[in-house]
């Protein structure tokens, strides 16, 4: 076993290294060399293959050292290469996207959607902002000055539309006047020492680089060049940390501040509407003065008959392309965005751009809107559109009553006293107007096109809110006691409709406040004879017919069935009364009133 392993020791070491054949080499070059010293030459030879290969492994190992860092080398500028088409990649789609913005606001067929349900174009404004400029967060106020909650607070900001994460500023917030620096956003025209680094009350407005320009001094005998102004300012804090006037809705946290006016003209109001209605009658009556002197002057030439002169003064007067002009007044927001709690600064370059972004969103708002009114104008004053729906309604609810009429004969022949009678009768009345809104409800539902309607209308719908159990903070705008349209008009959907089924007008209601009462909802329901119609063209739209029929007959039924149970309540009353002392002792039962605050003594 010893001769073997020794065997083997010498085959590895001695014979071969590394796989080479060593002393056989060695031993033919001394037999080729035929040395005098054969046992020196033997030792040099393999001294000098030992450092050969001691030299040949370094190399290899050097070489794949070198090998392995040229890999990860290559590995870390694919890296850095990658990283930076990534981010070249991030800010191109960032670019993309606030110029796709910027283009569906600049374009004239753009209409501008906000559903009032938190999202729309507000909310797009929002989220490409705080993508744009690269901040934490970004929210959308506007200036509340009228209706408010509390008058005695003065105006505020409320915030209606806010980035991912910030939600909570329009649940929660609003920034009363005065306070913080936001309110400078929304001052117009300030004046120049409001600019001036020593101002009394500094309001840290931002200026484009054109208005601190060095201005040009004129030539002489030209006017003085007059340096370019913006109507209102937007507000940049760098570091909001170094300003004490600056309002924190959370807690104080470091990062940097910018807020955007975005101010412009609404025309959602009652006298655009009518404007609107009378430059389109006014259109639609010369149009067809127009085609009744063109059809006079076929006429007449068809007799071969001289066309009369007024005919012809008529055609060649020159038709003037008139420009509709609407009264409207200002709605102020202010666009705000922070990166509080990352302590980063915002590009200012950042700020112009945001600015025309206003500008256009701005604008398209406006053109919107007066798109909106006139169309709704043109569908008012049409008054065939208007009768042939009306005429369609009225047929429709007569086959429903048809078809109610055997049940409610046979209900009524059941009833024994004469105020249940009225209770069935007005009970299918309410249904028939019930089913006649559940068969037409998209005409109901078109009414949420409409940008503005009477107070009659908004009474209509509020009082079939407040009727059927709807919160009054889906009725009114937040912080607000003032019906607005905007608000109150996405009540008309298939919720609203599905609650005029389940509702059970004979059930009790309590803990009413004034407002929900039946004696004040009864209050609410407007005229809607053929004078108030005439005056108001919102009550002769088939959808205002419905509902408005739909709560006369819901409160009607109701009433009577209150009556009903006032009179059978007198009724035992009176019975135990005649019967004796005793029978009115015995009589326990609670007067209507303590079982339904809708009856008041």
């Amino acid at each position: 076993m010893a001769d073997g392993a020794t065997a083997k020791y010498l085959a590895e070491n001695i014979m071969t290294i590394n796989g080479q054949p060593v002393l056989s080499r060695a031993l033919a070059e001394m037999a080729v060399a035929q040395p005098a010293d054969g046992v020196n030459f033997l030792s040099k030879w393999l001294q000098t293959f030992a450092e050969q290969e001691e030299a040949k492994q370094w190399r290899g190992r050097e070489e794949a050292l070198l090998k392995e860092e040229r890999e990860k080398t290559q590995q870390y500028l694919e890296n850095q290469e990658s990283r930076k088409k990534a981010k070249e990649k991030a800010d191109q789609d960032v670019e993309t996207l606030y110029d796709n913005l910027l283009a569906k606001f600049n374009d004239p067929e753009t209409v501008f959607t906000n559903t009032g349900s938190g999202d729309g174009m507000w909310q797009d404004l929002v989220d490409v902002v705080k993508k744009v400029c690269n901040v934490e967060a970004a929210y959308l106020g506007s200036l509340v000055s009228e209706g408010m909650e509390n008058p005695d607070a003065g105006p505020f900001i409320m915030y209606d539309s806010a980035s991912a994460g910030s939600e909570w500023m329009v649940a929660e917030k609003t920034l009363a006047q005065g306070v913080g620096v936001t309110w400078a956003a929304l001052e117009e025209s300030p004046p120049e020492e409001a600019f001036a680094p020593d101002a009394e009350v500094k309001k840290f407005f931002w200026r484009p680089p054109e208005e601190t320009a060095p201005v040009p001094e004129p030539a002489e005998g030209e006017e003085p060049v007059e340096r370019p102004r913006l109507k209102y300012y937007p507000v940049n804090i760098p570091c909001v940390t170094d300003v004490d006037s600056v309002h924190y809705f959370d807690m104080t946290r470091l990062g940097a501040y910018v807020a955007v006016p975005l101010v412009y003209t609404s025309y959602y109001s009652p006298d655009a509407i009518e404007e609107a209605r009378k430059f389109e009658e006014e259109k639609k009556t010369e149009a067809a003065a127009r085609k009744e002197a063109e059809e006079a002057k076929e006429a007449a030439e068809e007799a071969e008959q001289e066309v009369p002169p007024e005919v012809l003064e008529k055609l060649s007067a020159e038709v003037e392309e008139k420009v509709m002009v609407l009264p409207g007044f200002e709605e102020k927001r202010v666009l705000c965005f922070d990166t509080l709690g990352t302590n980063r600064y915002i590009d200012e370059a950042r700020i112009p751009q945001v600015l025309a972004l206003c500008k256009a969103c701005a604008e398209c708002k406006a053109r919107t809107e007066i798109k909106q009114v006139d169309e709704q104008a043109l569908e008012q004053i049409d008054a065939t559109k208007t009768q042939t729906e009306e005429e369609e309604l009225k047929e429709l609810q007569a086959t429903i009553d048809t078809a109610d009429q055997e049940a409610l004969t046979a209900e009524q022949g059941a009833a024994e006293e004469e105020e249940l009678k009225l209770v069935v009768e007005k009970k299918f009345a309410y249904s028939s107007a019930r089913q006649l809104c559940t068969q037409k409800k998209e005409a109901i539902f078109a009414l949420k096109s409409w940008v503005c309607c009477s107070k009659e209308v908004q009474n209509i719908v509020l009082g079939l809110a407040l009727l059927f159990g709807i919160p009054k903070e889906k009725i009114y705008p937040r912080n607000k006691n003032v019906l607005q349209w905007e608000k109150l008009k996405y009540l008309l959907d298939d919720a609203l409709l599905q609650s005029f089924q389940d509702k059970d007008l004979a059930e009790p209601r309590k803990g009413l406040k004034p407002d929900e009462k039946l004696s004040n909802i009864k209050s609410l329901i407007p005229a809607f004879d053929d004078e108030a119609r005439a005056k108001d063209p919102c009550l002769r739209s088939g959808a205002v017919f419905m509902l408005h029929g739909l709560l006369t007959a819901a409160c009607e039924y109701r009433t009577s069935h209150l009556d009903s149970l006032k009179a059978a309540y007198a009724r035992k009353k009176a019975e135990a009364e005649e019967a004796g002392e005793e029978a009115v002792k015995e009589f326990k039962e609670p007067p209507p009133a303590e079982l339904d605050d809708d009856i008041e003594e």
